[in-house]
């Protein structure tokens, strides 16, 4: 039995100049009758404009000279309502037709309706004076239409423990936020999401690619999900991927994940993060000479010695007496 295809809803612009251009690189991507295609003035752009001209402009276009003009940006422009309205609604009837889970938004440099509606935002007039000016508006107003198009989808997302892995890797960090506050309303998701983020392969990825952003976005919103613990040591998926780190001297990944700990007093964590494989991280650092990594470690505990000659580790050890003293403490501490 063969799987049925899977349909896409893409989003393009109504500007003729590329309109074939369109239709054949959806093509050579595979894409010939299994889309339906929504095509409005700037794309995705409605799906974003409101919060783009709210966070971003500020509302002050008004202030620049340029009162009431069709180049003003303005949150509560009823041509961009309109837009929005009417391509949601297009996504909407869709949804009727087919299970869709994937939305394509393609959009185009010299976009004439960034010109007309983001008037304040710089965006070149000339095309190709600026490409890289065009680019990082387009890229910030990309951003807010995918927060738009996220916001409108909520109700229809399946996964939300893949949706939140994936803005974290991609560091889409407002977009997990949405997700996760969407869990409140969906607690059957929540055991899964545990599991999920605390697994090894996510941990992994953010030590790796140094993405203290998301980082911060675990410690902070939901730390029960990423630390267990297995009897009185740190838990081995969590550990590892501190290890993968160290090992690849993403000190400021490593930084955040220690200094988490250090914020909240909790020193039983941090001796069992420093004892992982026998002092494993320690080691590693200095037989790489990643010095910097390696003076944090030692302001974190008293139990490491370095000696450093020439911007060169050529000596270091663990004083396994004081170690022992810093567990019994933390133990007497915990009877206490």
């Amino acid at each position: 039995m063969s799987n049925p295809e899977k349909v896409y809803f893409n989003i393009f612009c109504i500007d003729k100049r590329f309109d074939f251009l369109t239709s054949e690189y959806y093509r050579t991507i595979g894409f010939r009758t299994n889309y339906y295609l929504g095509t409005t003035a700037g794309a995705g752009l409605c799906l974003g404009y409101q919060q783009y001209c709210s966070e971003i402009c500020n509302c002050n276009c008004n202030s620049l000279n340029t009162p009431n003009t069709s180049t003003s940006c303005d949150p509560s422009n009823s041509d961009m309502i309109l837009l929005k309205d009417s391509l949601t609604k297009n996504i909407d009837i869709s949804l009727t037709l087919d299970s869709i889970k994937e939305i394509y938004l393609l959009n185009h440099q010299d976009c004439g309706a960034i010109k007309a509606y983001l008037g304040c935002s710089g965006y070149p007039e000339t095309p190709g004076s600026n490409n890289a000016l065009e680019i990082k508006i387009f890229l910030r107003a990309c951003e807010q239409n995918h927060i738009g198009i996220v916001k409108y989808l909520l109700p229809y997302i399946e996964d939300l423990s893949m949706g939140i892995y994936a803005c974290l890797y991609f560091e889409h960090l407002e977009i997990a936020t949405l997700l996760m506050e969407q869990l409140s309303e969906t607690p059957e998701e929540i055991p899964e999401l545990q599991n999920f983020l605390s697994n090894r392969q996510l941990l992994g990825i953010l030590f790796v690619n140094d993405l203290c952003d998301s980082m911060e976005f675990l410690l902070n919103l939901m730390p029960e999900f990423v630390f267990k613990e297995s009897s009185s040591k740190f838990d081995i998926l969590t550990g590892y991927p501190f290890l993968v780190g160290v090992r690849n001297n993403k000190f400021n990944c490593v930084k955040l994940f220690l200094d988490y700990f250090i914020k909240n007093n909790d020193r039983k964590k941090i001796l069992a993060i420093c004892e992982l494989e026998g002092h494993h991280a320690f080691y590693t650092a200095c037989k790489y000479d990643y010095i910097d990594m390696v003076k944090y470690f030692c302001n974190v505990v008293s139990f490491y010695n370095i000696t450093i000659e020439n911007n060169k580790i050529i000596n270091y050890n663990v004083d396994y007496n004081k170690y022992n003293e810093e567990e019994k403490k933390e133990v007497n501490n915990k009877k206490s």
